[in-house]
């Protein structure tokens, strides 16, 4: 999914990873015809040549975020859960993933921009696997008041665990 609009009859050549995966992952051989989607959404055919670039041919359709714009703040888990998550919830449509670094969550402080560039990258690749089209912006934080500063307008609604309040399993 290149990050501009594309034309109809333009030639553009994907990043390596893109390239990697049509060639490696999905097999693909000059000649061979996928889907690829703008920043703008639109959907359109593309026929993949020797050079690995990729010449744009007709639009299929507009893909459309959803007209509420889902923002979740959830804390890093452990292992590759969070990364999981995200998967699911690209899936699911959310327009923003916001991931933050709490109490009991272990991360070397060095380590933050590379996890950060992971998780794009699996956003990425997660809206790509099922065809969404949409790719949702994802941030880390280096705690959770920070996080939940610059709320999204529109109404919110919080899920909150924290000792001494009633559960949700207890609201249902």
């Amino acid at each position: 999914m290149p990050d501009r609009t594309l034309n109809s009859g333009e030639r553009f050549l994907p990043d390596s990873a893109t390239i990697h995966h049509l060639r490696h992952v999905f097999r693909l051989k000059d000649g061979d015809i996928v889907r690829v989607v703008d920043r703008d959404g639109v959907e359109r055919v593309a026929k993949l040549c020797a050079d690995a670039s990729l010449v744009v041919g007709d639009m299929l359709s507009r893909k459309t975020p959803s007209p509420v714009a889902v923002c979740l703040v959830i804390g890093l888990l452990k292992g590759d859960r969070t990364e999981l998550a995200l998967q699911k919830v690209c899936e699911a449509g959310v327009a923003e993933v916001r991931v933050a670094v709490c109490e009991h969550s272990v991360v070397r402080p060095r380590d933050l921009g590379l996890r950060e560039e992971r998780l794009r990258r699996v956003a990425l690749e997660a809206a790509c696997q099922s065809q969404g089209g949409l790719v949702p912006a994802v941030s880390l934080h280096t705690d959770l008041a920070t996080a939940l500063l610059m709320q999204p307008p529109g109404p919110r609604f919080r899920l909150d665990e924290t000792p001494d309040t009633k559960s949700l399993v207890s609201q249902l």
